[in-house]
C-alpha cells in the first residue's frame, strides 16, 4: 500500500473544518496539488523535509502529508492574493509619502541656510 494513502491526504489536507467546506475534494486535485509542488522542487525549491527518497514527487507528497506545505482552495488562493496586493500597494503609497517629506525638510534647511547668511 501506498503510504500515505489518499485518505490521509485527504483528512490532512481539509483538516476538521467545522464549517465543512473541502479544500480538495477529488483524488486529482491532491495529484494535481502534488504535481505542482514537485515541479517547484524540479526548479530549485528547497525541500521543507528530510525523506530517504529524493525523488521530487516523493518529497512533494511527504511534505503535504506533514503540513509543511499547505494546499488553498481557489477562494482562499484569491482571497491571499488580493491581501498581498492590498499590502504591497500600502508599502508602495508608504515609500512615496516618505521621500515627499524628506524633499520638505530640505527645503525648509535651505531656506533656513539662506536666512541665516543674509543676516
Amino acid at each position: 500500500m501506498i503510504h500515505p494513502s489518499y485518505s490521509e491526504l485527504f483528512e490532512v489536507i481539509n483538516g476538521n473544518d467545522e464549517d465543512g467546506e473541502k479544500i480538495i475534494s477529488s483524488r486529482y486535485s491532491i495529484c494535481v496539488a502534488n504535481a505542482k509542488r514537485a515541479r517547484q522542487l524540479i526548479k530549485g525549491a528547497t525541500p521543507l523535509v528530510e525523506v530517504k527518497c529524493n525523488k521530487p514527487l516523493s518529497i512533494a507528497v511527504e511534505e503535504i502529508y506533514q503540513g509543511k506545505v499547505q494546499v488553498l482552495s481557489a477562494d482562499a488562493l484569491a482571497q491571499r492574493l488580493a491581501e498581498q496586493e492590498a499590502a504591497a500597494a500600502a508599502e508602495a503609497e508608504a515609500e512615496e509619502v516618505a521621500p515627499e517629506a524628506e524633499e520638505t525638510a530640505d527645503v525648509q534647511e535651505e531656506e533656513a541656510e539662506g536666512e541665516n547668511t543674509e543676516a
